[in-house]
């Protein structure tokens, strides 16, 4: 019979080692492609700002798209006074969705200047992405803004019984597809920030 040596290791137990020393290794292989990822104090804080102020701006947008349904009731009834006034009730969230739009711009410009700080490329690939999506929304607020103009001075023409060829329910329409373009650019920003902040844990 074979006789044991002193440093033998029972099977389950070497299972146990090759299983931790697989763990182990896919750890540290995580962390070499994620280059030891890390976020600087100024991204943070600047991301932080960034999404609060797009978390405005999506309600505020959010508003609007109630109202919008208002002033389409009101046209098909052709109570034009009580639509134009609806439509100034837009555009006055509009002006506070430019300032805040203005707001976001800034931490933007933050977050890019911070960007190369951030060590990890996949972490770093993330944050872009937020940035760029965050972006892509303030470009969605432009168009916003143009056809809530456009809205406005169709319910004006139709209250001074001028002729026009848009038609209102067309417009809120393009509105309502902005807002919602507005919504989804935000939520792509903030899965990309939750996806970075994963990666740095």
């Amino acid at each position: 019979m074979e006789k044991k040596s002193k440093f033998y290791i029972p099977r389950r137990a070497k299972l146990l080692i090759v299983f931790f020393a697989v763990v182990v290794a896919s750890y540290s292989l995580t962390r070499i492609m994620n280059g030891s990822a890390s976020i600087p104090s100024e991204f943070q804080e600047a991301r932080e700002q960034g999404a609060i102020i797009a978390q405005n701006i999506v309600s505020l947008s959010g508003d609007s798209s109630k109202i919008l349904k208002r002033i389409s009731e009101l046209d098909k009834e052709k109570r034009y006074i009580e639509a134009v006034t609806e439509a100034k009730k837009v555009l006055e969230r509009s002006a506070a969705i430019r300032n805040e739009a203005v707001k976001l711009a800034a931490e933007l410009e933050k977050m890019t200047k911070a960007l190369d700080s951030i060590k990890g490329g996949k972490a770093k690939n993330a944050a872009l992405e937020s940035i760029t999506n965050w972006v892509a929304l303030m470009n969605r607020l432009v168009d916003y803004s143009a056809s809530l103009s456009r809205l406005s001075e169709v319910l004006q023409a139709r209250f001074e019984n001028r002729p026009t060829d848009q038609q209102v329910g067309v417009l809120i329409e393009q509105v309502n597809a902005e807002i919602r373009s507005i919504n989804n650019f935000n939520e792509q920003a903030r899965q990309a920030i939750r996806r970075m902040d994963f990666l740095v844990r």
